[in-house]
């Protein structure tokens, strides 16, 4: 492929930058072949000069350093060769650098924008060309020389109407779904089209996605896939995906392997194939949740994330939470159209968690334990709790801080109780939601039998993420907020039941802690 300034830009990358977090930080980066290819194919040109692509698609399975071969394109679009300059004698392609770059890392949140910005900063304040005269590389946004900027983005759609980027960054857009999300891709996209001499375009990194979930990266491959059908034209669409193959024994270990490193193509030479075997075989990894993540296939979301059958497993038809007893509350709020549950944990005799829940919904229909049609009062809520204060000892509230400031102000300040904000898509949530769905299926919970809860246990489903679960309803009608909350109760009574354990192996062994 001659009509490229892939060769500008590999060159470029391979002799200022070093790899960024992770094993090999600060090493000088060698880009493998697939790497290279799909650098050359990113940067084809027409006989204009004129770039090829508008729009590429990285799509690889978790662990291909997707997100480090983004930042390193990101710091070439910033300070690199990467724009036609003209020809030279044997009738190639010279590039040059982009006036007034401006470059988006956007994300759903701000610690995956942290996943490419974090590495371009590595690789810019640690790789030779930290020496740029003109570049300022801080913690939350670079300039370089001449006026160009690169940054993270996570904001709402609507603040990043008419702006001026060069080169953007959709990390994971597995996880884009929902309206503000699609809208956002959508606003930074046409932004793009400002630029005309610039040439700007955008690259997403993802592994594949849950069908039906219609996230950006779903309706991306359905692009793809009609362009492939010649349906519809390219229009400057540029699709590199790799998956492992359908039709094998998933359990069968070195057809699992041989997938695996199908999947992984060059980087299969440095990853660990025999420990991702094993991971497939723990009892808290689901095989489609596998194939989606390590092979890379799109897969249908499994019908619940707790089947009714492991939830039954778990009754106790007389389990009780005696009187006087410590318990851990958890509280999933919502005022007006969604349900609030207020949940309770604690440890019962047979050293399982228990578990139980009051549902207050606005809506008739719903399954709940009471409704209030006219929205949720809050101090309904309240009364909930400190009732539940009253017969027992409420070691601690644990709730979502959106609505409920109020609230736990007035049970701390009024009522001497002990209350934790937990942001629902927060890393500590993730895990959360990772120790419960371990102690389900291992069965060191228990609860009587409520049809509320059950309901909205089963009425959840849920996409592993590293570190853990997200998850969602399983129809959009569904209500899942007692499960919410009993996932919170639950955490916290595991974090300070495990305190207190280790706490009396020191005294035990007369250590004295400070």
């Amino acid at each position: 492929m001659e009509r490229t300034l892939g060769p500008w830009v590999a060159s470029w990358i391979e002799a200022n930058l070093v790899h960024g977090p992770g094993d090999i930080q600060g090493h000088p980066i060698r880009l493998d072949d697939e790497q290279l290819r799909f650098i050359f194919r990113a940067y084809e040109i027409d006989d204009n000069g004129r770039r090829v692509a508008r729009r590429a698609v990285f799509s690889r399975p978790k662990g291909r350093a997707k997100s480090e071969l983004a930042a390193m394109l990101a710091c070439c679009e910033l300070l690199g060769p990467c724009r036609f300059a003209g020809w030279d004698a044997d009738g190639l392609p010279i590039a040059k650098p982009v006036d007034s770059p401006v470059v988006l890392c956007v994300a759903t949140e701000e610690g995956q924008a942290g996943n490419v910005f974090d590495a371009i900063v590595t690789m810019l304040r640690e790789g030779s060309v930290a020496e740029t005269p003109g570049l300022d590389v801080g913690i939350t946004r670079i300039y370089g020389p001449g006026g160009g900027v690169c940054r993270p983005v996570t904001a709402a759609a609507s603040s990043k109407d008419g702006g001026r980027e060069t080169f953007a960054i959709f990390d994971e857009t597995h996880l884009w779904t929902g309206r503000e999300l699609h809208s956002l891709h959508d606003t930074i996209r046409r932004n793009l089209a400002k630029r005309k001499a610039a040439e700007p375009w955008s690259l997403e990194v993802s592994t594949m996605y849950a069908m039906g979930e219609g996230s950006v990266a779903e309706g991306s491959h359905k692009f793809a896939e009609a362009v492939r059908e010649g349906k519809i034209g390219g229009n400057g669409l540029l699709f590199d995906h790799r998956q492992g193959p359908e039709g094998f024994d998933y359990s069968d270990d070195d057809q699992l392997r041989a997938a695996r490193a199908d999947a992984y193509g060059d980087a299969s030479e440095w990853m660990d194939l025999d420990r991702m075997v094993s991971e497939a075989r723990d009892p808290a990894s689901r095989e489609a949740d596998f194939r989606r993540y390590f092979l890379n296939q799109p897969t249908r979301p499994a019908d619940s994330w707790i089947s009714g059958d492991t939830w039954h497993a778990l009754m106790v038809p007389e389990l009780t939470c005696p009187e006087g007893c410590e318990v851990w509350v958890g509280v999933d709020l919502s005022l007006k159209h969604d349900s609030t549950a207020v949940s309770w944990a604690w440890l019962a005799e047979d050293g399982r968690i228990g578990v139980k829940c009051h549902v207050i919904s606005p809506r008739e229909n719903a399954v709940a334990h009471e409704y209030h049609p006219g929205g949720i009062d809050l101090l309904r809520v309240e009364e909930l709790i400190i009732d539940l204060s009253k017969r027992y000892h409420v070691r601690a509230v644990v709730y979502d801080p959106r609505f409920m400031e109020r609230s736990a102000q007035v049970l701390s300040e009024e009522h001497g109780l002990t209350v934790a904000p937990i942001n629902q898509s927060s890393v500590v949530m993730l895990r959360a939601y990772q120790s419960w769905y371990q102690a389900v299926q291992e069965g060191r919970v228990a609860h009587d039998g409520d049809r509320v809860l059950e309901k909205h246990v089963t009425s959840t489903a849920a996409i592993a993420q590293e570190g853990g679960w997200k998850i969602r309803k399983l129809r959009q009608s569904h209500r899942i907020d007692a499960h919410v909350a009993a996932v919170m109760a639950h955490s916290r009574a595991e974090h300070d039941r495990t305190h207190v354990e280790e706490a009396s192996v020191y005294e035990d062994r007369g250590i004295l802690t400070l």
